[in-house]
């Protein structure tokens, strides 16, 4: 068994905003720029690897298994959630915009509902429960259409090759879950196991830890410190819910997102075929030496 330390980073607001322990970093991913520290002076770093606690492989327990997310981070299915829900906005003349968006990513289905209405003065006119309804309706035929994101199948197969368990910790249930992967399905057996946002374990979605941590108890001669243990996110609460449950993350955002959302995670990349494994002291790619 292990303990689990306390969390750096606290959910104090809407499970989105950050009060941290930690300095902060804030920082341009278009080029090589400044990083403001809090009390210190401006420092130059370069922006794909760069890690707000330092370089991945210093300091730092061996990651010796990788967990990832699924929507935004394997599938290119993000974008079927923004244009069902623009769709259903449009009627009240209402817009769906990214603020919105980041507050909803990674949650369970009930919980991102309650968020869209309330956020958007809708609540009124319509409930959680029938937004559900409705925007399932047309996701459904979208869904099965799901594509796989850049850089996914070169690292999942690379990881699997070199021996290193990788599991799916996602808030999609079942249903959601058989029909974004039906094009998918030789990619996603490469997981040792998958954890659902409906799986009886899963008691809250994220920014709760609950998830990865069942994620890591079913490894093989589980649980796995999380401490050792890499989580792959593209979402603000899927960080925060790593962050928690006291797993490193390597965040590969939207380049919509807003940046202030950036600072939690350990390091920030364009996309997974940035992704270099050897930082984090997993089997380097036989391809370009990275």
């Amino acid at each position: 068994m292990f303990d689990i330390p306390t969390p750096t980073f606290f959910s104090i607001k809407s499970g989105l905003t950050l009060e941290m322990r930690k300095a902060t970093i804030a920082y341009d991913r278009k080029g090589s720029s400044e990083a403001i520290v809090k009390g210190q002076a401006k420092i130059p770093f370069p922006v794909l690897g760069y890690s707000a606690m330092g370089n991945p492989s210093v300091d730092r327990k061996p990651i010796t298994h990788v967990v990832f997310d699924m929507d935004g981070l394997l599938l290119d299915t993000e974008k079927f959630y923004t244009e069902v829900q623009e769709i259903i906005l449009a009627r009240y003349n209402k817009t769906f915009d990214w603020s919105l968006k980041a507050k909803m990513m990674g949650m369970k289905a009930i919980e991102a509902a309650k968020v869209f209405v309330v956020e958007t003065g809708i609540s009124d006119s319509l409930t959680p429960e029938q937004f559900l309804v409705e925007r399932e309706e047309m996701l459904q035929s979208l869904f099965p259409t799901s594509e796989l994101m850049p850089g996914v199948s070169r690292l999942l197969e690379h990881l699997h090759a070199k021996g290193v368990p990788i599991a799916l910790a996602t808030g999609s249930h079942k249903r959601h879950f058989e029909l974004k992967t039906q094009r998918h399905g030789e990619m996603f057996s490469l997981m040792h196991h998958v954890v659902l946002g409906d799986d009886p374990e899963v008691k809250k979605g994220k920014p709760s830890p609950d998830v990865f941590l069942a994620a890591a108890k079913r490894f093989e001669g589980g649980p796995v410190d999380p401490c050792n243990i890499l989580v792959f996110e593209d979402a603000p609460s899927g960080v925060l819910a790593a962050k928690n449950a006291a797993m490193s993350v390597v965040m590969v955002p939207d380049p919509r997102l807003d940046k202030s959302y950036h600072d939690t995670a350990d390091q920030v990349l364009n996309s997974l075929l940035d992704f270099n494994p050897s930082e984090w002291g997993l089997p380097p790619f036989e391809d370009n030496g990275s």
